[in-house]
């Protein structure tokens, strides 16, 4: 498979991109990264061209085969039905469901608080202060890491099983994004026993933001 063969719209810094990355570093699959700037001349993702890709004007997007698929839940189910080699999901249905559960905390119990559209609207349409804002978030942010950290062994490599999964594929650009909300991680010593020895694996080192081309 050539680069040409999977096309993915990615933000270096955005969480859900980085989900997408690992499920295809994983999977060792090859692809484009064309980047989309959510800050630059008020938002690439705003631009005509873009939302013609994404009517929602988000990232990530992934093209594939003349498909264009949203949402990173979306994106990676399709990667997995579409290239099961290097599955990012057990076989067994109720482990399979459980890490579906464990990713699905993240997917709309914490990364839609944080999200850049959502913040701006909480200061700039109803006036609450930076002070406020914070601790908005940071009560969502804690009380998310708190439920993912009770469903995890102390002292576990990984969420379930003995490889990297989907399960990861969340939990650390959540991990990531929690540190820039300045969230204070110590209290959560089982999800950074699993952050800790993901580390160092060579998927989880391609997809981190700060190797991204468009990493500032």
């Amino acid at each position: 498979m050539t680069t040409k063969d999977i096309k993915l719209y990615s933000y270096f810094r955005s969480s859900a991109s980085y989900r997408v990355r690992l499920a295809l570093g994983v999977k060792d699959l090859d692809y484009e990264y064309i980047p989309v700037h959510l800050l630059n001349n008020g938002g690439e993702q705003n631009s005509e061209a873009y939302m013609q890709i994404n009517p929602m004007a988000q990232v990530p997007s992934l093209e594939y085969d003349g498909a264009l698929i949203s949402q990173s839940m979306a994106i990676v189910l399709f990667l997995e039905d579409q290239f099961p080699n290097k599955p990012l999901l057990p076989a067994d249905k109720v482990e399979k469901a459980k890490i579906i559960e464990f990713c699905e905390l993240i997917n709309s119990g914490m990364q839609p608080l944080q999200n850049l559209s959502v913040t701006r609207f909480l200061t700039k349409d109803l006036g609450i202060n930076e002070k406020d804002k914070s601790q908005w978030l940071l009560h969502w942010l804690h009380k998310g890491l708190k439920s993912l950290n009770s469903m995890i062994e102390p002292n576990s490599h990984f969420v379930s099983g003995n490889s990297l999964s989907l399960a990861e594929c969340f939990l650390l650009p959540q991990l990531f994004s929690c540190r820039r909300m300045g969230v204070e991680m110590h209290k959560y010593e089982n999800l950074l026993s699993i952050e800790e020895h993901c580390k160092e694996l060579p998927a989880v080192i391609k997809a981190h933001p700060d190797n991204q081309p468009d990493a500032q």
